[in-house]
């Protein structure tokens, strides 16, 4: 299992904000040239893999989606709804999501999106949760989603929205 930038960060008695930015390649002219090249050392000597960075643009959309959480097995564990603010080839952002009771399950699972309005209204998408934002002071959650396997007519009419967009 690769090491998380705080383990490098705590390998090397560094800020993990610091670790954070240079593996980011972020300001790199901030820090000291002696410094960026121990992180990337340690980074290398400890087998650290940079986590895939999207591929591709995304492309606002804003439709109304039917959401739905399956465990492992592919049983239902939550239902609800949401809106899909953007999607791209490789995935897609759902927002104000409002789920039934169980709400986000505490293990693996994947969820299941029916897009319900707009142009793409009738896709169905399946995806698995990559990064869970949470605004307390409005009550909201959005969820960002990896795309899992995409049949071919389905990949099809995505292609076709996000080209002519």
């Amino acid at each position: 299992m690769t090491p998380s930038k705080k383990a490098i960060a705590d390998y090397l008695g560094l800020d993990r904000s610091t670790v954070s930015k240079i593996l980011n390649r972020y300001e790199l002219e901030r820090f000291n040239s002696a410094t960026v090249a121990r992180v990337e050392q340690a980074a290398r000597e400890l087998g650290f893999v940079q986590a895939q960075r999207r591929d591709a643009p995304r492309i606002p959309l804003g439709a109304l989606v039917r959401v739905r959480a399956l465990l492992s097995g592919g049983a239902a564990h939550s239902e609800g709804t949401g809106v899909v603010r953007d999607v791209s080839r490789s995935g897609f952002l759902i927002s104000d999501l409002c789920l039934g009771p169980g709400g986000l399950p505490a293990v693996p699972f994947r969820l299941e999106v029916e897009v319900a309005s707009g142009r793409l209204a009738g896709l169905r998408l399946q995806g698995r949760p990559v990064r869970l934002v949470s605004s307390p002071a409005e009550e909201r959650l959005s969820i960002g989603v990896a795309l899992l396997a995409v049949d071919a007519p389905t990949r099809e009419r995505l292609d076709s929205f996000l080209d002519a967009a």
